[in-house]
């Protein structure tokens, strides 16, 4: 395996033009003196040019990799295939709380990896997706200019080959190959490197995966691994044979997984930073998007270093940036820039601001400042900014149309590289608060005054004793609001609505950095069973719900979409009479959701549940000691109603975007 490796390096040496002893004065034979009769030999005639180089790349996904238990392997020499390339970490699964935060699971992860975007755009949220929505590697090389061509080899039970059979089908592909095991999977793959037909070979080594999904971390993944290793050697040497027949090729190899495993090894697919970490690695220099000065290559300790690297949606780019082949910088581009040549801008993001009716875009510089940005919208050039911009707002709404899903495709070019990413945006014209509003109003919590009620009633207590609140000015109407991680504590109010009043009506605004799953985001139960007394909303990573018990029965919504790290106004009238409720999740990414419940199945005077409201946690206070995964939430403008609000003025509480407390 050591041979193949130095055969490989040798051949791209070769390939450099290294190998002549004579110096660069040595054009023709200098006469010899004991022969001063001879004539000199003519100059040769000019050397052949050499060939053009031809542009190659190969991409290699393994799939499973942790990248700590990798760099272990090659730290203790039991990986030289990996350790011949530059191994960085990279993140997958999208920046948590952004529009491209996806599932960290095979699918999703192989999908950004082929199109350079995340699942706001590919489309495909989970294993069982089949098409891809935004155009692949393949689709783009096939449609050049000059068309290329591409082979690629997956094992057919992996969720890549769906993918992968959906390109092929379109033609995008030129040879597929659906392997039984990675023996095949390697065969197949030397095959189309020697044939030299394709400009890009793909290959899918799945043994690591399936080995860390039935066994975890230990021995046998570390074998798996090691495996991994050889077959890399093995792809490599074919390579290196290519290259010493066909000295004008220069090829790319890119390494790369779908996504880190959990730490016990499995996919679940949740925000985790063992899930969010994968890797990339290079073997040839990349720039400073893909090594940045301000990161160790060591596996990172938290999801703000991992976000210093390069991340999944960059391997596209990087490939077809390489092969020559790259989208206008103001077409709609990817989400990722190149990790070799000249660099762009990374962490791009866009989030419609409180107001609804604005975007405000924000990026990091990688290198050093460019002489200017350039910043599209929808292809047509929005602004050019001075080279040491890091944000701007968008607050020009001509073109959006009202009470209907906006679509916005940003582009930022730097130093010539686009960078984008996708929004969309409810648009609503802001609306008055009704007066009515305070009719049958029975608390109120707008938090500029602490916690106590704008109602006059008995104000909110932390269950942590002696845990101060911490309050921001970043409210609906910039005032205060309340900031709650939940790994601290949450906060309790006495019920006194809900059994009390045959129909009531609980309001209020939410900001959530989208990493919950399943847990209580405002109720009056024991939320570590469903079907325990009383009613809870909880929130799952970008859904809420609404949850209805008795003891022994339980009636639930589906959850319902919202945007994470933007103001949402979500709202629930019930009627005990009828045991009809209905909950209402508006903002400005989705609008307005309504969903209705019927709770016929669950005893109505039950819906009281322990008389106590919890605030981020559920009704004992306790939940996330024992069940959840803690998270940073905000609220703002928690109100209750002794009525059933209609649904004019549920909409109104979120198109004024203003809080109750400022009517007269």
């Amino acid at each position: 395996m050591q041979r193949a490796c130095c055969a490989f390096v040798a051949a791209v040496l070769a390939g450099c033009g290294g190998g002549s002893s004579n110096g660069p004065g040595a054009l023709w034979a200098v006469p010899s003196a004991t022969t001063p009769d001879t004539p000199p030999t003519p100059p040769a005639g000019p050397a052949p040019e050499a060939p053009a180089p031809v542009k190659k790349a190969m991409l290699i996904g393994i799939s499973g990799v942790q990248l700590s238990s990798l760099q272990a392997l090659v730290q203790q020499g039991k990986a030289p295939n990996f350790a011949g390339f530059t191994l960085m970490p990279a993140y997958t699964g999208g920046i948590v709380g952004s529009a491209g935060q996806q599932p960290t699971l095979s699918e999703p992860g192989w999908a950004t990896v082929l199109t350079g975007t995340w699942a706001n755009r590919h489309a495909v949220q989970d294993n069982a997706a089949t098409q891809l929505a935004a155009p692949s590697v393949f689709a783009l090389l096939s449609q050049d200019a000059v068309p290329r061509h591409a082979a690629a080899s997956v094992t057919r039970q992996e969720p890549l080959a769906a993918l992968l059979a959906s390109e092929s089908a379109r033609g995008a592909i030129e040879r597929l190959s659906l392997c039984a095991d990675d023996a095949c999977v390697i065969d197949s793959t030397t095959a189309s490197i020697g044939a030299g037909t394709a400009d890009l070979v793909v290959a899918n080594l799945s043994d690591a995966g399936a080995v860390v999904r039935t066994k975890g971390i230990g021995p046998e993944y570390d074998g798996a691994l090691q495996a991994a290793d050889a077959a890399l050697g093995k792809i490599a040497s074919a390579v290196a044979q290519r290259r010493q027949a066909h000295p004008e090729e220069d090829w790319l190899l890119v390494l790369t997984t779908d996504h880190g495993p959990a730490v016990d090894g499995f996919s679940d697919g949740l925000q985790l930073l063992a899930n969010k970490t994968a890797f990339i690695g290079l073997n040839k220099p990349g720039n400073a998007a893909f090594t940045p000065t301000d990161a160790s290559s060591q596996a990172p300790t938290s999801l703000d270093a991992l976000y210093r690297f390069a991340s999944a949606a960059d391997i596209a780019p990087t490939l077809l940036s390489y092969l020559g082949v790259a989208p206008a910088g103001q077409g709609v581009g990817f989400d990722g820039g190149p990790l070799i040549g000249a660099a762009g801008v990374r962490q791009l993001s866009a989030s419609v601001g409180p107001d609804g009716a604005s975007v405000k875009l924000a990026w990091t510089r990688i290198d050093a400042t460019p002489a200017s940005i350039q910043l599209y919208r929808n292809g047509r050039l929005l602004q050019t900014l001075s080279g040491d911009t890091v944000q701007f707002v968008d607050r020009d709404a001509q073109g959006w149309i009202e009470h209907q899903q906006n679509t916005l495709d940003y582009v930022v070019t730097a130093n010539g590289v686009a960078v984008a990413t996708q929004v969309q945006l409810f648009y609503v014209k802001p609306v008055a608060l009704p007066a009515s509003l305070k009719a049958g109003l029975l608390h109120l919590f707008s938090f500029n005054q602490g916690l106590g009620d704008a109602a006059g009633a008995a104000g909110l207590a932390p269950f942590v004793a002696g845990k101060t609140p911490v309050f921001a000015a970043d409210g609906i109407d910039e005032s205060a609001a309340l900031t709650i991680d939940t790994a601290v504590t949450g906060f309790r109010l006495a019920d006194d609505v809900t059994a009390a009043n045959d129909r009531f009506t609980l309001g209020f605004w939410f900001r959530s950095n989208g990493t919950q799953s399943d847990s209580p985001l405002f109720g009056n139960k024991n939320w570590h069973s469903g079907k325990n007394p009383g009613l809870v909303l909880a929130v799952d990573n970008a859904g809420i719900k609404l949850n209805i018990g008795d003891g022994t029965n339980r009636a639930d919504t589906a959850f319902v979409s919202f945007a994470a790290k933007q103001w949402v106004h979500v709202s629930v009238t019930v009627d005990k009479t009828n045991q009809k409720a209905t909950l209402t999740v508006e903002d400005a990414t989705h609008g307005a959701q309504i969903v209705s419940l019927d709770w016929k199945s669950v005893a109505a005077a039950q819906i009281a549940g322990l008389g106590t409201f919890g605030l981020g946690d559920d009704a004992r206070g306790l939940y996330y000691t024992a069940d959840g995964a803690p998270g940073i939430q905000a609220y703002d403008d928690v109100a209750m109603w002794n009525r059933m609000l209609t649904q004019d003025e549920i909409h109104a509480l979120f198109a004024s975007k203003r809080s109750i407390t400022s009517l007269p």
